[in-house]
């Protein structure tokens, strides 16, 4: 019996991110020994990036700087993200406004940085995220 591997031979696909692109292709052909497709092509205009498209009538995005002065940035990330997931439990929040905390997006500067938020999202936010809601039953019970 022959294997499907051995009768085709594909190369698994690499998908990549950064946030700069100058060189990507030979970048990527000095690393990997392959072309590039690079999503979303350029041209796009400006109001249109592949990923979102600008609403006019929307009143726009709301951008929050954290700052870690007194606590470890590991402790910030996790407390922020449990605060988040704790929000979208929030009594009286409407369908919409719970699905804007459902899924949280972050981005890493390493491997390590990633694989310490992983243990962080596993160990500690579902704690927080309890201890979060016991003290807002507390603040709600005692209004």
């Amino acid at each position: 019996m022959t294997s499907c591997a051995a009768l085709v031979r594909v190369r698994p696909k690499v998908i990549g991110s950064t946030a700069t692109i100058r060189r990507a292709e030979e970048q990527i052909r000095a690393l990997f020994d392959r072309g590039t497709y690079q999503f979303p092509a350029p041209g796009l205009d400006a109001g249109n990036s592949g990923f979102a498209v600008t609403d006019i009538g929307s009143p726009g995005r709301l951008y929050v700087g954290l700052t870690t002065a007194g606590r470890s940035a590991t402790y910030m990330i996790q407390a922020l993200v449990a605060s988040l997931l704790q929000s979208a439990t929030v009594p009286g929040a409407s369908p919409q406004e719970r699905d804007n905390y459902w899924t949280l997006v972050a981005y890493f500067n390493s491997l390590r940085e990633l694989g310490r938020a992983l243990v962080l999202m596993q160990d500690d936010v579902p704690v927080s995220v309890r201890q979060f809601a016991r003290a807002t039953r507390r603040a709600t019970s005692s209004d």
